[in-house]
């Protein structure tokens, strides 16, 4: 899974099953089920197996990836028609604008920012 953030450009680095000169891929929001198609394009290459290309803001806002949701996507091979191209990764997304750095131990929390503690001294009488 990759980790996103709601605004900018985020790079994406897979391992795909064969690699291809000319890529398309297809985004999906899984709550709203919006699609964006990519044109054909040339992926960056990172090394001899791993395969990058850029996840543009534009493309965020087209299938409205909010804080907190998922997406998914596939990558097919050189073909335009998406029947006759071949699937070469498929993967999810989660958007979020939290720190996530799992060696210090800090994790994505569903209520950062909404819930407030109530701090009490717990005193109480009892007669």
């Amino acid at each position: 899974m990759e980790i996103v953030s709601t605004t900018g450009d985020s790079r994406i680095s897979i391992v795909p099953r064969s690699f291809e000169q000319i890529i398309c891929v297809v985004y999906r929001n899984i709550s709203t089920d919006q699609v964006f198609v990519t044109d054909n394009f040339a992926p960056t290459l990172v090394d001899d197996n791993i395969i990058a290309f850029d996840f543009l803001e534009t493309e965020k806002q087209d299938i409205n990836l909010t804080e907190g949701e998922f997406a998914s996507f596939e990558i097919y091979g050189a073909e335009t028609d998406l029947q006759k191209g071949i699937l070469l990764y498929r993967g999810r997304i989660f958007c979020t604008d939290q720190d996530i750095i799992q060696e210090k131990d800090q994790t994505y929390d569903v209520n950062q920012g909404e819930y407030k503690e109530n701090e009490s001294d717990n005193e109480f009488i009892i007669y």
